[in-house]
């Protein structure tokens, strides 16, 4: 130990930094495994380590789930799989990384060799698979030498009969289950299967490229229906928000009224998603804040991830990374006709304004062309308690880019008339993708969910849809796994079975006569059915709690 102490003590010296004092060494250890016996022999009771085959996937990784604890070692997990002095090195590089991360420092993290398979072998691993499947050596295997003793006959190698397994290895897994994203509908997947089955807490893991909580582009809204899946998972809605207990949908004056105790509850993006997180942490998920996946590949077997943090091994992923979601591009799903558009700013309010002392929110239509496809909304909405309007316009159009109007010019002339100038506020946009009732769903051993399989195009409603995409995913993974079945055919006819999800078609096809809706005279005389057939509804009462309701529209 005193000589370790003495190096540490002359290199810190030879840098250029303080000195070490001996009162600097708080305490020391020194490991019982090496034994130095009376009469002069040295016992080793731990061995060199050698890595079995297999054992990967069963390795800590250098940055653990208790987040002041990190490993570097030779038996840490590591694209070095053996027990050597790289190896070692490359889980101090991991270890190092996690602590500056941990301490938000600024400096460069420590670089790690991406892991690297020489191009020569791809083509004998891949006969290898093939030969493996059939139940055939390889046929490379003479170039070994003799496998067996000199006059000893060979066995008899033929193909298992059709209907015959041979058993395999099971591949090396980081987790079952990985979700890409962790908003409403990667938490939702996850919390669905803790609550099916608590051992899911431990094989499940979701990444998000961001850290919670960030920011996040949305009105915030959560309809009675999202608070149903809330309940269903065992949550309630427990984020600061706005009880809004009136909704209005207003056309050239004339406004179609929703009330109820109350018709939805507004959160900001931010907190509602952290909490949900750490609802997930709590249940066991582990979540990895600030990692991006790169490149995704599947195979026989296993969905393979690259990140930037390293390579993640799953049986299955969910796509759950938002609209612009880079695990559906990896999957080569491309839809530009299905994106929608919106802008938001909020403004100052005061607090006893009657969006505020009533509950009131407002969607006001015509204001986007001379259609029904858009919408501005006036949200009531609350930042560290401090009362906001969260304003927007919404542009369902989803029409390509060279053909879109002056969407910032409709939203000026909007906040005009509500006694605002977008000049010193903070304008945000984002596209958003809207459900295709004849897009994919699902590709190999990857499911799309929430705003990356699309949000309802009626009104570009979001967070309902993606806690109840985590349902049906949920639902479809534990089958797959229950049946040793990873193709997800069944998940399209899972989505159109839900009670929340299988209005998507129908809110689809009402999206698209909603947009060829344009004489103002019809839309007026739709306006004024509708109001009238609204005050026939339970939808008139404020006393009506929608979320407690089964059947909630018609008056008992």
């Amino acid at each position: 130990m005193q000589e370790v102490w003495a190096q540490l003590q002359s290199h810190v010296a030879s840098s250029g930094q303080d000195r070490l004092e001996d009162r600097d060494l708080v305490d020391w250890y020194l490991s019982d495994s090496v034994e130095h016996r009376p009469d002069g022999t040295v016992v080793n009771h731990e061995p060199l380590l050698i890595n079995t085959a297999g054992s990967w996937w069963r390795r800590p990784e250098a940055c653990t789930r208790i987040e002041n604890l990190f490993l570097a070692s030779d038996y840490v997990r590591t694209h070095t799989d053996i027990a050597t002095m790289e190896a070692a090195n490359e889980a101090a590089r991991r270890a190092v990384n996690g602590i500056l991360e941990h301490g938000g420092r600024a400096e460069a993290p420590c670089p790690v060799w991406s892991l690297e398979e020489p191009a020569a072998f791809a083509a004998p691993q891949a006969l290898d698979r093939r030969c493996l499947k059939l139940g055939l050596p390889h046929p490379l295997l003479p170039l070994l030498g003799p496998t067996r003793a000199p006059g000893a006959r060979a066995p008899e190698v033929r193909a298992p009969p059709p209907a015959e397994r041979r058993p395999r290895r099971a591949p090396e897994l980081d987790a079952d289950v990985v979700g890409v994203g962790a908003g409403p509908a990667g938490t939702s997947t996850a919390l669905n299967l803790v609550k099916a089955d608590r051992s899911w807490g431990s094989r499940v893991l979701l990444l998000d490229r961001a850290r919670f909580p960030r920011p996040k582009l949305c009105g915030g809204a959560v309809t009675h229906l999202g608070e149903k899946v809330l309940k269903r998972m065992g949550l309630d809605f427990v984020p600061p928000h706005v009880a809004v207990r009136e909704v209005r949908l207003v056309y050239d004056g004339q406004a179609c009224t929703f009330r109820g105790d109350p018709v939805l509850r507004i959160a900001r993006r931010e907190v509602f998603d952290a909490w949900l997180v750490r609802e997930a942490q709590a249940a066991g998920v582990v979540v990895r804040e600030g990692e991006t996946v790169v490149a995704l590949e599947q195979r026989d077997d296993l969905v393979e991830l690259t990140t930037s943090r390293g390579v993640l091994r799953a049986r299955v992923v969910v796509a759950a990374d938002g609209s612009n979601s880079t695990v559906r591009r990896l999957l080569g799903l491309r839809d530009a006709a299905h994106v929608a558009r919106l802008l938001e700013v909020l403004t100052p309010e005061a607090p006893q304004a009657p969006a505020f002392r009533d509950g009131v929110a407002v969607f006001e239509y015509g204001r986007v062309g001379t259609s029904l496809a858009g919408y501005v909304w006036d949200f009531p909405s609350l930042i560290d308690g401090k009362a906001v309007m969260n304003r927007g316009i919404y542009d369902g159009l989803e029409r390509t880019r060279a053909g879109q109007p002056g969407l910032v010019d409709d939203f000026e002339a909007a906040l005009d008339t509500r006694g605002h100038r977008l000049e010193g506020l903070e304008l945000r946009g984002h596209p958003i993708r809207t459900f295709n009732p004849r897009g994919p769903l699902s590709v190999g051993r990857a499911r799309l969910a929430g705003d990356a399989a699309g949000v309802a195009p009626l009104l570009g409603e979001g967070i309902s849809f993606a806690l109840a995409y985590g349902e049906v995913a949920a639902e479809a993974i534990g089958a797959a796994f229950a049946q040793g079945r990873f193709d997800f055919a069944d998940y399209p006819r899972r989505v159109r079975r839900h009670a929340l999800l299988g209005q998507l078609p129908a809110r689809a096809s009402l999206a698209q006569f909603r947009k060829r809706l344009s004489d103002p005279r019809l839309i007026g005389w739709v306006w004024r059915v509708t109001a009238a057939t609204l005050r026939q509804t339970r939808w008139s009462d404020r006393a009506f709690v929608p979320a407690d309701a089964d059947h909630p529209v018609l008056r008992a």
